[in-house]
């Protein structure tokens, strides 16, 4: 019973570490497809710290996914509004600031 319960523990634990990936993804394609809309420009640096940090090395994958979240999101941004681009570059600047992305 005990290695069942364990298996079980470890294919949440992956999954949870995989949902976690794609959800930083979607994140992460979000704020670059945003920075030339929003008048920004990133450090590299400070995007490749933060993927080392935050995505595993046996994920191959994450770089496709975020190519495509990333192209999602910029066809996303060129219908909105002016009002929501407003909102939305004002939120993606504090996040990209907490990053360390921009001063």
């Amino acid at each position: 019973m005990k290695p069942l319960i364990l298996a079980v523990a470890l294919v949440m634990l992956a999954s949870t570490a995989r949902a976690d990936t794609t959800f930083f993804g979607n994140e992460l394609g979000n704020l670059l497809a945003s920075e030339t809309v929003c008048g920004l420009k990133y450090r590299p640096e400070a995007i490749e710290a933060l993927v080392r940090k935050r995505v595993g090395g046996d994920l191959v994958e994450f770089a496709s996914r975020l190519s495509l979240l990333t192209s999602n999101a910029a066809f996303d941004l060129k219908s909105m509004s002016a009002d929501a681009r407003a909102a939305h570059c004002m939120e993606v600047k504090k996040t990209a600031k907490s990053y360390g992305f921009i001063d």
